[in-house]
């Protein structure tokens, strides 16, 4: 998985962006939306693992 993937989900399917304008510091608010990030990656995998199987 690449960086520039992980980046894309984090600012595209989070709250990720608000909490940084809310003034949260970036290491909490990452860690406030690993979950989603993680859950959205698992999602792309499908059941054979890996993009695109």
């Amino acid at each position: 998985m690449t960086a520039a993937v992980i980046a894309a989900v984090r600012h595209t399917d989070t709250e990720y962006d608000g909490l940084l304008m809310r003034g949260v510091p970036r290491g909490e608010a990452r860690r406030a939306i690993a979950g989603a990030v993680a859950e959205r990656l698992r999602e792309w995998e499908g059941p054979g693992g890996g993009l695109g199987a």
